[in-house]
C-alpha cells in the first residue's frame, strides 16, 4: 500500500475545494445551504475528476480537463 505525503493530501483536497467552487459557478449555483444534496454530489464527482487530471494523478483519455486561464489584460 502507498502512503500519501500529507502535504500532497492537502494539495488535493484544496484543488478538489477550487474545482468545486469553478463547477458550481460554471452551472450557476451557489455553494450554500440551500443546496440540494443530490446536486452537490454531483458537482463534486465532476471536481473530483478535474482535480485528479489537474494533479497528475489520473489521464482520461479523449475528455481531459483543461482548465482555460483567463485572457491577458490589453
Amino acid at each position: 500500500m502507498t502512503k500519501v505525503d500529507e502535504s500532497l493530501r492537502r494539495h488535493f483536497l484544496k484543488v478538489v475545494a477550487e474545482q468545486l467552487d469553478h463547477v458550481a459557478t460554471e452551472q450557476g449555483l451557489d455553494l450554500d445551504h440551500t443546496i440540494r444534496d443530490h446536486v452537490r454530489r454531483a458537482l463534486a464527482r465532476v471536481a473530483v475528476r478535474r482535480a485528479l487530471q489537474l494533479c497528475h494523478i489520473l489521464s482520461i483519455e479523449g475528455r481531459e480537463y483543461r482548465q482555460c486561464l483567463p485572457a491577458p489584460a490589453a
